[in-house]
């Protein structure tokens, strides 16, 4: 007559057994994933510390790193969500002491900035560094900013090639694609004082 409580107590510790069991399971399975999200968090390119390993890690050693620098910061090009604090870091940068490092903030600048932030870019039209530059000449041109106009002219004569270009591209080629585009072709031989910037027609052209 007193087995039948016996049972009972049996089947209620095993039940509480489970429970138990199941909990720490849950508990791990929930640990371990809030682990996933802070290395993905850690990791991941979408915050602002990356953003600007993206930048001053930007290094051509080799062709591999090369392309992983490129990937880096063309993550961020490529998520327009992300655009805001890309160009936000990459003007930090543009007067740095290191050429890959400026290359890579007008880049970035270049690709993920708005045509009020890519004012920015102005001083780079005498950079040191003729790649950057030329760069640098290429975003502002189409933005209204006449001032790359001469920059780019000042390329037509150089026969070397651009440096990260694939394939191959010359200065002189570069820069008269950029000009046949966006100067009307009446007004490439006109004073630089004499163009005006045509929003609708997304050129230069002659001041009547």
């Amino acid at each position: 007559m007193f087995k039948q409580p016996k049972k009972k107590i049996l089947i209620i510790a095993a039940i509480f057994f489970v429970l138990v069991i199941s909990a720490v399971i849950i508990f791990l399975f929930l640990k371990n994933q809030s682990s996933t999200k802070e290395v993905v968090k850690k990791y991941s390119f979408t915050d602002e510390i990356s953003v600007q390993q993206a930048i001053t890690q930007f290094t051509t050693t080799t062709k591999d790193e090369e392309n992983k620098s490129f990937q880096r910061l063309d993550y961020f090009i490529q998520q327009d969500s992300l655009h805001p604090g890309a160009a936000k870091f990459a003007s930090q940068y543009l007067q740095d002491n290191n050429d890959n490092i400026r290359f890579a903030a007008v880049y970035l600048l270049g690709n993920t900035g708005n045509d009020e932030e890519k004012i920015a870019l102005v001083p780079l039209l005498n950079d040191k560094n003729k790649n950057i530059q030329i760069i640098t000449a290429s975003y502002l041109i189409g933005i209204g900013e006449k001032t790359a106009v001469p920059i780019l002219i000042s390329f037509l004569g150089s026969s070397d090639v651009i440096k990260y270009s694939d394939p191959p591209l010359k200065y002189s080629e570069f820069a008269l694609s950029l000009i046949s585009q966006y100067v009307d072709y009446d007004s490439v031989n006109n004073n630089i004082n004499d163009l005006q910037w045509d929003a609708e027609l997304k050129k230069y052209i002659i001041k009547e």
